[in-house]
């Protein structure tokens, strides 16, 4: 009964910019059925969930991952060994300016990575009082790369956000390793 009336709500006061995203079938078809013909839903792989095991990132065993072993090799290789610097509450102001250059390097006028901003801005303002976790990459003194997530239990963590440049080829592969 709230969920159809927090939709409601929604629909009257941010019905320009209203965006569900990662909903599950039983939310889709609850949707569907009170408010028909009301929303359009579409699958977006780019943004799905992916399930890995730690050991299997931290290691890159296996012809699965040789692509992502040939990424971080090359980054080291052109890049040095990056610092892999553990986010806190201290130090979590760190990555501001880094998704502001992720945002201009991707495009920055795009309506979608504006609203993401906004939500990485809230996670950095309330990432030790939510008790988010991260972690980040330096290269000369210089982030490169950045994720935030959360503990799910005790042996899963759930990524919100990961961020690299793209002036450092392989970031990505380095910062899942």
């Amino acid at each position: 009964e709230n969920f159809d009336k927090a939709i409601e709500y929604l629909i009257h006061n941010d019905s320009e910019n209203l965006c569900f995203l990662a909903i599950s079938q039983h939310e889709k078809e609850r949707i569907e059925s009170v408010f028909p013909d009301k929303f359009r839903f579409e699958f977006d792989r780019d943004n799905s969930d992916y399930i890995y095991s730690r050991q299997d990132l931290s290691f890159f065993k296996g012809k699965s991952f040789q692509q992502k072993r040939n990424h971080v090799n090359k980054f080291i290789r052109l890049y040095g060994k990056p610092e892999v610097i553990s986010l806190n509450k201290y130090n979590i102001g760190l990555i501001a300016e880094a998704e502001e250059h992720w945002l201009y390097e991707n495009d920055s006028d795009n309506d979608w990575l504006i609203r993401e901003k906004k939500s990485i801005k809230r996670c950095i303002e309330s990432f030790d009082s939510l008790e988010f976790l991260g972690n980040a990459l330096m290269v000369n003194d210089e982030i490169v790369a950045f994720g935030i997530g959360e503990r799910l239990g005790k042996d899963m963590v759930l990524q919100h956000f990961e961020k690299a440049s793209r002036k450092y080829e392989g970031c990505y592969a380095v910062m899942t390793s």
